[in-house]
């Protein structure tokens, strides 16, 4: 199988295309691509607190007390990093735990806003999860050939490694049971044809003062549960929420510039299939040309608007750029999972990724039979998320991303500059940004009836 080479970063051993991987994981090679891109708060401490001007913080995982044991293993997923992990590799253990980083890792989390359950919730950001940096690995190039991308950058976050800046009154752990769910539920996604956050690993403690107090199934009911690490793999891990809280917080030239690095993301995504595309290889039919570039996550040829974000496109362009991808690549997203049956359980702004594909598998289920009014969140009482509504609740989070990008004020929003942060600049014009997110229904209906069609034959 051949390999794209590219210039300008350090050069991986052999991965993917020679069958065997680099092997150990003291061998990967991680870029600060966020942190070089994104403004970095300034206080490097773990101390909770609200953070401005900048989309970033530095911390550090704490690792668990007792002895650390793999619990579960992505082979498909490690070989997008270039890794050949064998039976007992301590070093592979030590990263995925937090225990022992490479020097060039440098462990961050991202600041985010959110309307949860239909209310402006201000910061909230990683509370659970810290990103090590990127590892510069592999992509599939072409899922027919099995053709690889090197120097690939992929950000690793560890999900329950600890207490972050935004923890607020959390612990910044994650129970064994919700670890394992999480890992599971993108290999399914993927292999149906979702793009979705890819899950490397969930390492565990059986130690006692490891464990943590939990209502698992919000009964009421505290409980003792074994904590793990999930690892997850993802071009980036912005939200909708990250731009709404850069707006806030930034003004127009920060919310821009965090624009300009999403797209400069989805790009680099869009030229190249995403894995849930070898999906299309299954059917018996082949997809349209057309449909498979707006509904199937194929690479754009010619690109997308994402392409020129360079000094071709001026501010108010980059936002509306911004805009456009999202409503289609989210349109396309809620189809697949409508067509698969799943249901997220929890799409807050804040739960929803800024590059159009599957993230926080935290409340999520599967149709056993037909009801859109059915929702696997045991906390959403009045069924906000539930499966049929999903379309509907997508429409509403562009709306609320619009109002970010417009410089509106948020929709309930009680916080006491609610009507105070948006300051002239150059913001996207409102009816331009009504126009994008009024496209969403024509692109979830076309994509919707085209996945129906690949799943009845």
């Amino acid at each position: 199988a051949g390999e794209e080479v590219r210039c300008g970063l350090p050069t991986p051993p052999e991965g993917p295309s020679s069958g065997v991987g680099i092997g150990s994981a003291r061998q990967l090679v991680f870029q600060n691509l966020t942190l070089e891109a994104l403004p970095l708060d300034p206080d490097s401490s773990r101390r909770s607190r609200q953070v401005f001007n900048a989309s970033i913080s530095l911390t550090r995982p704490q690792p668990f007390h007792g002895e650390i044991r793999l619990v579960l293993l992505n082979h498909q997923v490690a070989r997008r990093l270039g890794l050949a992990p064998q039976v007992g590799d301590e070093d592979l253990l030590k990263l995925l735990s937090g225990r022992q980083l490479p020097s060039t890792a440098q462990p961050f989390a991202h600041a985010y806003g959110g309307h949860q359950f239909g209310s402006w919730s201000g910061q909230l950001g990683d509370g659970r999860a810290m990103s090590l940096g990127h590892v510069l690995g592999f992509a599939p190039d072409d899922p027919v050939t099995e053709t690889w991308i090197r120097w690939w950058p992929w950000e690793l976050s560890l999900k329950g490694a600890g207490k972050t800046p935004y923890s607020r009154g959390g612990d910044g752990r994650a129970a064994l049971s919700n670890a394992a769910r999480e890992f599971f539920a993108p290999i399914f996604l993927e292999s149906m044809g979702v793009p979705v956050c890819g899950t490397l690993a969930v390492v565990g403690s059986d130690s006692e003062e490891d464990r943590l107090m939990r209502d698992e199934w919000y009964s009421g009911q505290m409980s003792m549960k074994k904590a793990a690490i999930t690892s997850r793999v993802m071009p980036s891990f912005l939200r909708f929420g990250s731009a709404q809280l850069a707006a806030k917080r930034q003004g127009v030239a920060g919310l821009t510039h965090l624009a300009r690095h999403a797209l400069d993301v989805l790009s680099r995504m869009e030229r190249h299939d995403d894995a849930s595309v070898k999906y299309l290889q299954r059917l018996r039919q082949p997809v349209p040309k057309a449909l498979r570039r707006d509904c199937f996550f194929v690479a754009l040829d010619p690109p997308s608007c994402a392409g020129q974000v360079g000094e071709v496109l001026g501010g108010q362009e980059v936002l509306r750029c911004l805009l456009q991808r999202l409503v289609q690549r989210t349109a396309a997203l809620v189809a697949a999972w409508m067509a698969v049956g799943f249901a997220h359980g929890v799409m807050n702004t804040d739960n929803l990724s800024l590059l159009g594909t599957t993230v926080d598998l935290n409340v999520f289920g599967f149709l056993s039979k037909y009801d859109p009014s059915w929702a696997p969140n045991h906390i959403d009482d009045t069924a906000r998320y539930a499966f049929g509504a999903q379309p509907e609740i997508a429409k509403w989070n562009l709306q609320r991303l619009s109002d970010a990008l417009t410089g509106t004020p948020f929709l309930a929003d009680r916080e006491p500059d609610a009507m105070k942060w948006s300051t002239p600049g150059e913001w996207l014009d409102a009816s331009i940004a009504a126009q994008e997110v009024d496209n969403f229904d024509q692109h979830f209906e076309r994509c919707f009836v085209a996945r129906m069609e690949v799943r009845l034959g």
